[in-house]
């Protein structure tokens, strides 16, 4: 990469980044905040308030290089799902399902018709041989998970106050069906 590439961020982001796949030099809007910048000094991060919500644009891809460490075998970098999570987090959302282990995540499917639930779990290191805890919030109270990959059901555990289901180990996947 160019020596002129690493970023330096403020809050809520966290450290620096040097991108490995590619950038784009921002030219900030009139009344935009710059929340990063390459080492030149130019906006790498911009933020835009409209109303009471806002909008970030991001000058490289930083869901690739948080995944792309990850692909190549190295080791998890905090700083780099910082600039992926940080302008939801900032905004005060919190995900539905949590996970305890760094670089597993998950998405909540509800089906319309019955109501029934299943969270869908990704898991960008492809192996964890210790359990993962996946924590629920604002959801349904359910009584158990069933894995479909382990073919197994565990129960619901209920961890000061959050419904939460630990799995004994996860592959690259796996969909918990919760009744």
């Amino acid at each position: 990469p160019p020596a002129d590439i690493l970023i330096t961020a403020k809050a809520p982001f966290a450290g620096t980044l040097t991108p490995a796949v590619g950038r784009e030099v921002l030219e900030p809007a009139a009344g935009a905040e710059v929340m990063a910048t390459f080492a030149h000094g130019r906006a790498a991060i911009t933020k835009n308030k409209f109303g009471k919500g806002a909008a970030w644009l991001v000058g490289f891809y930083a869901g690739l290089e948080y995944a792309n460490d990850i692909m190549q075998n190295k080791d998890y970098d905090a700083a780099k799902r910082a600039f992926v999570a940080a302008p939801v987090l900032d905004a005060g959302v919190q995900p539905v399902v949590d996970a305890d282990v760094p670089l597993v995540e998950s998405v909540l499917l509800r089906n319309k018709k019955s109501g029934k639930l299943a969270a869908v779990l990704i898991n960008w290191k492809f192996h964890v041989e210790e359990p993962v805890t996946f924590i629920f919030r604002g959801v349904t109270p359910f009584q158990k998970a069933r894995s479909l990959a382990l073919d197994q059901s565990f129960p619901v555990q209920d961890k000061d106050g959050k419904i939460c289901v630990t799995l004994p180990r996860l592959d690259e996947g796996d969909i918990l069906l919760l009744e």
